[in-house]
């Protein structure tokens, strides 16, 4: 089940890319996931962007956006 939604992401990429040239993979799970809440009638927002850099200038490792996006959920769920 994974590798076809793989293959499907992979094919809907190609497509793209030929379209458009060159396209980023997550900004292609947000046009999907974009149109198909709103197929649904469902509101979409757009997600708050995470700083790259640091306070120092340096670029953020993987982990700690990751964690950034965490603590971010967390909050959101306390909150509510």
């Amino acid at each position: 089940m994974i590798l076809k939604r793989l293959a499907k992401i992979e094919n809907a990429r190609a497509v793209h890319e030929r379209q458009f040239g060159r396209v980023n993979p997550a900004e292609l799970l947000r046009e999907r996931r974009k149109r198909r809440l709103l197929a649904e009638g469902l509101p979409y927002t757009d997600p708050d962007p995470i700083a790259r850099f640091n306070a120092d200038g340096s670029l953020r490792t993987i982990s700690e956006i990751l964690r950034l996006c965490r603590q971010r959920r967390l909050n959101s769920y306390s909150q509510t």
